[in-house]
């Protein structure tokens, strides 16, 4: 099989524990890109955190963020796709949250919003490289890309059974989960597999010819609609009962690079 396209998720896949990337991973990246092979980073990220990455390596490659709500290039920012949430939708989910004492982050555009300070947004906004600002999160006036509710899981199972049975908007949503405590809301059809499929329809490249790799709950879709699915040694246990191809690598042991090397001569 002839692979034209490597995408992959970044934290828990191309990050390591401590969120850099290897060497070897990069030289990994850079012999890829300059035999014409695209890479593409799908995240959870902002852009300007996943774009962050792109530019330490100096690389001009197609971002996916948001779980697929927006689609960018890392250089000049050309605007490939992008799916908001509506804001009847976004407001209804985050007056219920605030009902509910869920704690909840609002993502438009490169910055996120929340309803009172805490040190969970201070630590994320330096490690994740993304400003925030506080506000009437309930009464936002511009449709966002994503809303993120943290807070334990028990409690977050039963939020989402209670808005998916008993909302009119339960068909209009999307919902996933990058790590545990984490249950992150984009708009309806929205992914990352769906993002990789417009991306790819857009550069012409047929599905057989793209390698996915990823670690957790938001990368299935994109592991599926790959010819080639890759989950990482370190995947979440769910994935990893739901997936047939498990590395034997970690994101602590370049993984990325032992995967892509697996179908590539690079």
């Amino acid at each position: 099989m002839f692979i034209k396209m490597v995408a992959m998720d970044m934290d828990g896949t191309l990050l390591n524990d401590d969120l850099k990337v290897s060497d070897t991973d990069k030289e990994t990246i850079y012999n890829c890109l300059k035999k014409g092979i695209y890479i593409v980073f799908l995240t959870a990220r902002s852009y300007i955190s996943a774009n962050s990455y792109a530019q330490e390596m100096r690389i001009n490659i197609p971002m996916v963020c948001y779980n697929g709500a927006l689609i960018r290039d890392s250089y000049f920012g050309y605007l490939y796709y992008k799916n908001t949430i509506s804001l009847d939708l976004a407001r209804w989910i985050l007056n219920e949250a605030l009902k509910e004492n869920v704690y909840a982050k609002v993502y438009i555009e490169d910055k996120f919003y929340i309803k009172n300070f805490n040190k969970e947004a201070e630590n994320y906004s330096q490690i994740f490289k993304t400003k925030y600002e506080i506000c009437d999160i309930e009464k936002i006036d511009e449709e966002p890309y994503m809303i993120v509710l943290k807070d334990d899981e028990l409690k977050l199972k039963y939020f989402t059974k209670k808005i998916i049975n008993k909302s009119k908007y339960k068909n209009m949503f999307s919902y996933t989960s990058s790590k545990t405590g984490n249950l992150e809301i984009t708009n309806k059809n929205t992914n990352k597999g769906r993002a990789l499929e417009i991306l790819s329809e857009y550069l012409n490249i047929k599905k057989e010819n793209i390698l996915a790799i990823g670690n957790s709950l938001n990368d299935i879709s994109m592991l599926n609609f790959a010819g080639i699915g890759v989950a990482m040694k370190n995947s979440d246990i769910e994935l990893k009962n739901n997936w047939h191809d498990i590395s034997q690598y970690s994101n602590n042991e370049s993984g990325v690079s032992h995967i892509i090397k697996d179908f590539l001569n690079l």
